[in-house]
């Protein structure tokens, strides 16, 4: 008890010597029950509100902190009408499907408590289980503490699988609907791939996304990293089965499969595990490390083919290492808003930092391969004339980037990922 309530003082203390400074303040805590305030789902709710105040907010800075008495998150702001700023507070607890699990208080100078809701005339919140006086239900105990954990974890997954959700689709549907990209599939062309088409490749991507959902809760839900991809495989064999007859056989996304499944399995472990994004990465390099052993036995993949026949690795490669181009192309992403000329230049920048074993198969052999690398890298692929041109020529070869686009709908995940979640 004496720790919580040094940690309260504690952080009045920070918040006074930021009033000092003639700036507004908000606090995001989590409202969590019990003893125990440090939950998981805490840390989540954090993660979470902040990204919300930086989409509603112009803020000045932001600083979180660990404490016996929960997690919280200060955020300092010019000054403003503070009755203002504190209706837009309380519109995102009320309206956020996560909103009653957050107190997001609001403190101004020259005033030494929050600005609270009597102020503005609005009534106190309701119970988040019952929709009663909370009041009420902490006096007569209407809710046991097991009851609302099991809410918060519950609505806190639910949340953040939802938004895992559209940001798979969303990711899939941008590189899908981008347009002049070197071979591949869009909405006007079957690019080099005279056994797909638009339709085709949106026929697959609703087959695998239930799939791609739960090899991240997959993630989401694990102690560890041991034997986790071991775990997952046969999720992901599952899906390219049922894609493929969904298909009638044609590979429209087995690449993605491995690519985007690797990507969610370890995003689902960050996320509930509360570690940084980049940790992304590094459990990626630690789950692959058997990988390449694989490229050594006498399957028939076009992969393994390739290995054998040029001791070029692909995506395997990629993976074991951490998906450099991925975070390459992440870097990319996040010093402009998106744009298709945008996106073509960082599908560019991936083809020419990776193996594409998709390319080199369809080139015939690292020389062809190597050509059109050249040329690509020598366009300006951001001027809607270029990479028509470019493209052009990719489909006059049968040339197509599929392996390089695999590594897009990751970044273009993972961009949003970075944005909203961690």
């Amino acid at each position: 008890m004496n720790e919580r309530l040094n940690a309260k003082e504690f952080k009045q203390d920070i918040i006074q010597s930021l009033l000092e400074k003639q700036q507004n303040v908000i606090a995001i805590g989590a409202n969590i029950p019990g003893s125990n305030k440090n939950i998981p789902e805490a840390h989540q709710l954090m993660r979470l509100f902040l990204h919300v105040a930086r989409d509603q907010f112009k803020i000045l800075d932001s600083k979180s902190f660990e404490s016996p008495d929960g997690p919280f998150t200060l955020i300092t702001l010019p000054q403003q009408d503070p009755i203002v700023l504190k209706k837009q507070l309380i519109k995102i607890e009320e309206t956020h499907p996560l909103g009653r699990m957050i107190d997001l208080d609001l403190y101004v100078p020259g005033k030494q408590s929050s600005v609270s809701r009597s102020e503005l005339m609005i009534g106190k919140r309701t119970c988040m289980l019952c929709g009663g006086d909370v009041d009420v239900c902490r006096r007569t105990y209407q809710h046991t503490e097991s009851e609302l954990i099991s809410y918060i974890k519950h609505h806190v997954e639910l949340h953040i699988t939802t938004l895992i959700t559209a940001m798979i689709e969303d990711s899939m549907h941008t590189e899908l609907n981008l347009d002049h990209k070197f071979g591949l599939v869009t909405q006007t062309s079957q690019g080099s791939h005279q056994d797909m088409d638009y339709h085709l490749m949106m026929q697959a991507k609703d087959v695998l996304l239930p799939y791609f959902v739960e090899i991240f809760e997959m993630g989401y839900h694990a102690s560890s990293l041991k034997n986790l991809l071991e775990r997952a495989r046969p999720i992901g064999i599952k899906a390219e089965t049922q894609m493929l007859q969904e298909t009638k056989g044609v590979n429209c996304y087995k690449g993605l499969i491995f690519v985007l499944g690797l990507v969610l399995l370890s995003t689902g472990y960050v996320v509930s595990h509360q570690e940084p994004f980049e940790a992304i990465f590094k459990h990626i390099k630690t789950m692959t490390k058997p990988l390449l052993d694989e490229l050594k036995d006498d399957s028939s993949s076009h992969g393994k083919q390739i290995y054998q026949t040029y001791g070029v690795l692909g995506v395997r490669g990629e993976a074991h290492m951490g998906f450099p181009s991925v975070i390459h192309a992440l870097s990319l992403l996040e010093k402009e808003p998106l744009s298709d000329g945008l996106i073509r230049h960082v599908l560019k920048e991936i083809a020419l930092k990776t193996e594409d074993t998709v390319l080199l198969h369809r080139a015939g052999s690292l020389e062809q391969a190597q050509f059109f690398k050249d040329m690509l890298s020598h366009a300006d692929v951001r001027d809607e004339m270029v990479a028509k041109k470019v493209t052009a020529y990719a489909i006059s070869k049968h040339l197509s980037l599929g392996g390089s686009a695999d590594c897009l709908i990751a970044a273009l995940f993972l961009h949003m990922v970075k944005s909203w979640i961690l």
